[in-house]
């Protein structure tokens, strides 16, 4: 555990960063993705039990069998023409793809491969692979870029995570890093909270975002969720229907925007 806690402070360290990338990249590549991840809060960094994971702490892969993802995360268009995403998972090795199509055009994509890996009984770490593609009207950019995660599990109602993001880059784009917990105070009732650093090397301080999600299941079909994200409310549900289960999440009005942003998605199989 300390030759990998150690091996990402070193990353991290001498990680190469600049600042060129367009807003648009940065984006797509930290702020999350996912309907149930992003109706709470994008507090998700220690929970990691879904495919989408591959985004927020592919550590958490380890922990799982089988699953696909599908989604749409701007469904009435508040500030994308195209905002979709696929996660799928066999074990603990995952693929995604997520792409967003901004009002004006311009077209961020990327592909992500992922594999976690147990170190213990209650410790798992996980690296993901992404492929970015970013098509603005000042020119292209490819790259690729790595996260590294770790998840710890210290009892069944309490796990803990952290991610280190955009390391080992040729992107432009700098690395960030995030720590979460998350704590089941009832069987049914889901706490979790990040804290989440960007511009790590920026000669004013990196900048802090706090994530806070809940998620309450009312019934075996039916979960409730709620979230707060850099100044938004988050919410959602989703209902499921045998072996697939529909979710919707929302994102209250953005900054330019008098509507919140609509998600929805479907998942099958975990």
């Amino acid at each position: 555990m300390k030759k990998i806690v150690l091996s990402l402070g070193f990353l991290l360290l001498f990680s190469t960063v600049s600042f060129a990338a367009n807003d648009g990249l940065i984006s797509i590549l930290k702020d999350g993705v996912g309907v149930r991840s992003l109706a709470m809060g994008g507090a998700f960094t220690a929970i990691a039990n879904d495919p989408s994971t591959v985004f927020y702490n592919p550590a958490g892969l380890a922990y799982q069998s089988l699953g696909l993802i599908q989604g749409y995360d701007d469904i009435n268009h508040q500030q994308s023409s195209d905002y979709d995403h696929t996660f799928i998972l066999f074990h603990s090795i995952a693929f995604g793809h997520w792409l967003k199509k901004d009002l004006n055009g311009n077209l961020n994509e990327i592909y992500a491969y992922s594999i976690g890996r147990r170190a213990s009984p209650d410790i798992s770490y996980g690296i993901t692979l992404k492929n970015a593609q970013s098509n603005q009207a000042g020119g292209q950019i490819l790259g690729y870029s790595y996260d590294i995660g770790i998840l710890g599990v210290i009892s069944p109602q309490f796990r803990w995570g952290i991610l280190v993001q955009d390391i080992i880059e040729t992107l432009d784009v700098p690395a960030s890093f995030r720590a979460g917990v998350a704590y089941a105070v009832f069987p049914t009732i889901m706490l979790a909270s990040d804290i989440e650093f960007r511009n790590l090397r920026a000669a004013a301080g990196p900048d802090i975002y706090g994530h806070f999600g809940v998620e309450n299941k009312i019934t075996d079909g039916f979960v409730i969720r709620g979230g707060y994200d850099r100044n938004h409310f988050t919410g959602g549900a989703s209902v499921g229907l045998g072996p697939v289960t529909i979710e919707y999440g929302l994102i209250t009005a953005t900054e330019g925007n008098t509507s919140s942003v609509q998600m929805l998605g479907m998942k099958y199989g975990q």
